[in-house]
């Protein structure tokens, strides 16, 4: 009965960790920004030129983070509308992408994307 219950899950790639690390890191982001902000409000952190260049360094590692998520999706197969830029940390790998298509759905699915996106980036000449 208990196994009834259960579903089976797949263990978790690489890229589904990173995903997982990287939501982490925008979410404690969001909550020190969140904090500073309250304890500006509450007169326990001066609202001076330092404490506003912490919160545009939050906000630039968020910037990061969020551009790193892009790049991990499409690799994930997960972004089907455009090619991310490269972050400093990520890059958008085809073969990443197919190897995950091809493990998570099938291979006849993960050659025609990969067909598609490489007549796109044909296309646009990159």
């Amino acid at each position: 009965m208990e196994n009834e219950t259960k579903t089976e899950q797949k263990p978790k790639t690489e890229l589904d960790l990173l995903l997982e690390k990287n939501e982490r890191m925008q979410d404690a982001l969001l909550d020190l920004k969140n904090t500073i902000s309250r304890m500006i409000g509450e007169g326990r952190l001066p609202n001076d030129d330092e404490t506003r260049q912490w919160l545009e360094g939050i906000d630039s590692k968020l910037e990061n983070e969020s551009a790193d998520r892009d790049v991990l999706l499409f690799n994930h197969g997960s972004m089907t509308t455009v090619v991310p830029p490269a972050t400093e940390r990520y890059q958008p790998d085809l073969n990443v992408r197919y190897q995950e298509l091809s493990s998570t759905i099938n291979e006849t699915y993960a050659s025609a994307d990969r067909k598609c996106w490489l007549e796109r980036i044909q296309q646009a000449g990159l």
